[in-house]
């Protein structure tokens, strides 16, 4: 049984005290703008490199893969569907955002 998937959206950044409310603006503009025509081709390939930097790095961690590890067992899964998850996460797929 796959776990429950919840759906959001976190968006942050950083603003001066006195910019924060145009920052905020400026976002919600952006998220907005996503959803009504979805990101370009370069969006998605500016994704997929950032995402594959963050997993490359977190990969690194020791912690990472004693979590990943240990989620095998208790997940029933296999190291191929652990490779094949993590190979998942570097690809941005436009349905998915579009959904």
């Amino acid at each position: 049984m796959e776990p429950p998937v919840a759906d959001g959206l976190l968006v942050q950044f950083s603003a001066a005290p006195d910019k924060a409310e145009e920052a905020a603006d400026v976002a919600k503009e952006i998220v907005l703008s996503l959803a009504k025509s979805g990101p370009t081709d370069e969006e998605i390939v500016a994704t997929e490199r950032q995402m594959a930097n963050v997993l490359d790095t977190q990969m690194q961690a020791p912690a990472f893969w004693v979590l990943a590890l240990s989620k095998l067992h208790q997940n029933g899964r296999t190291l191929d569907e652990v490779k094949d998850r993590l190979a998942a996460l570097r690809k941005v797929d436009r349905n998915v955002l579009l959904e």
